[in-house]
């Protein structure tokens, strides 16, 4: 590591706890809205898997890591969907590792739109490798001291109103808040703030061929912090997508998708930070997902539907999200 990656992780160390009231967030939100919202359990009417990993600041070590993988399904012939996710986020020597258990209840609206409520229950674990961690200052009192680890649970919840073309979710992922001290120099290393999730999107056909997708995500601290997100992606034949994105005063981001097979999906996204911060390295952020529908019953319930209920007319999930 060069003596810039020193200064850049350590100046990122020293306000670790102003960054951290500011959650972990995926570019690619819409494909991975199980991380911000309870409500998303079971909305692909299929049994689904989404696998994210986030890389920040590519070439600095310490920087920012991120890994998601999502399970959640419906239960055969009913209303109820269950899934779970683990979460892992790293930034130098502080470790955040997250399990979550999702229940959801989808509830119809009117004959093409429902909505989902769902809640979580958490586990998170919060480390610090104060031994393993190279300063310039080897005496900073605050980051000097052993290794440690604390679990702390918390519990969340959120609604997810969609039609085959729109969405709209509020959600609020964990609804505790604390503190993780380091034991020997009582300096906060991490904090977790009350966070508030506004997400929506709105789908439609160009022509036969091309379909514009714009959507976006606000968020909320308690402390008054927030970030805005403007999405807009073009989608062909349902094939492969190209878009931007954009997070007011942070960064603008590249992304692009294609579909693998009727049932897996990938997209991939490159951010190249805007702020006046001086850290320049682009993020690279992945994403898999995959749905089926064979391991589930026929859930008619479930499906959208044209007014008299034909079924030419159903479809089985929400089409573009």
């Amino acid at each position: 590591m060069g003596k810039r990656s020193y200064i850049v992780i350590l100046l990122l160390l020293l306000s670790l706890r102003v960054l951290a009231q500011l959650e972990p967030l995926s570019t690619q939100y819409m494909y991975s809205q199980l991380m911000i919202n309870p409500g998303y359990a079971g909305v692909r009417n299929a049994f689904s898997v989404n696998i994210m990993a986030r890389h920040q600041w590519m070439g600095i070590d310490g920087a920012p890591v991120n890994y998601n993988v999502s399970v959640h399904s419906p239960l055969n012939k009913s209303m109820v969907s269950l899934g779970g996710a683990l979460n892992s986020y790293q930034v130098g020597p502080t470790q955040n590792n997250r399990v979550n258990f999702y229940y959801s209840y989808l509830i119809r609206l009117r004959y093409n739109m429902f909505m989902s409520m769902g809640v979580t229950a958490i586990t998170n674990h919060y480390g610090f490798k104060g031994l393993d961690w190279k300063l310039i200052d080897q005496e900073d009192p605050d980051f000097v001291g052993t290794s440690q680890n604390s679990f702390k649970p918390n519990f969340g919840a959120g609604l997810f109103i969609y039609s085959p073309s729109f969405y709209f979710g509020f959600s609020i992922p964990q609804f505790l808040a604390y503190g993780f001290k380091n034991k020997d120099s009582d300096q906060i290393l991490t904090e977790v703030k009350r966070h508030y999730y506004i997400s929506s999107g709105y789908g439609f056909a160009l022509n036969k061929e091309f379909y514009l997708k714009p959507s976006t995500l606000v968020r909320f601290v308690e402390n008054g912090m927030y970030s805005i997100d403007a999405n807009v992606e073009m989608l062909y034949s349902e094939i492969f997508s190209v878009g931007i994105s954009y997070r007011i005063n942070n960064s603008i981001a590249f992304i692009g998708g294609f579909r693998i097979s009727d049932n897996i999906n990938m997209h991939y996204s490159y951010d190249l930070s805007t702020a006046p911060s001086g850290i320049s390295k682009g993020s690279h952020e992945i994403t898999l997902s995959f749905d089926t529908n064979k391991i589930l019953r026929r859930n008619r319930n479930r499906m959208f539907s044209k007014k008299k209920k034909e079924e030419s007319g159903a479809m089985r999930s929400i089409r573009y999200f």
